[in-house]
């Protein structure tokens, strides 16, 4: 059964707040659909603890998204809060 294709959608009309760190590197054969805006929280002291960091390019990301067959689509955004400091 974890070999079928799974999918997720972010719905148009709702906003998704995260405030953690995310490592979706784990992903299997999913279609992800956003249609919705996902904004990350402005909490820079946490981001700044938290992060992840990619040394070879000398910067960090909120989240990871990775897998086997993972597809993203969609008319949404990802707003990762810009540059609060």
């Amino acid at each position: 059964m974890d070999d079928l294709p799974s999918f997720a959608m972010f719905k148009k009309g709702v906003n998704y707040l995260i405030g953690k760190a995310l490592d979706l590197t784990f992903l299997n054969h999913i279609d992800i659909d956003i249609q919705s805006k996902i904004l990350f929280t402005n909490d820079t002291t946490y981001w700044q603890a938290n992060s992840f960091r990619f040394g070879f390019q000398n910067v960090t990301s909120f989240f990871k998204l990775g897998g086997n067959d993972v597809n993203i689509y969609g008319g949404g955004t990802v707003d990762g809060n810009g540059q609060a400091w």
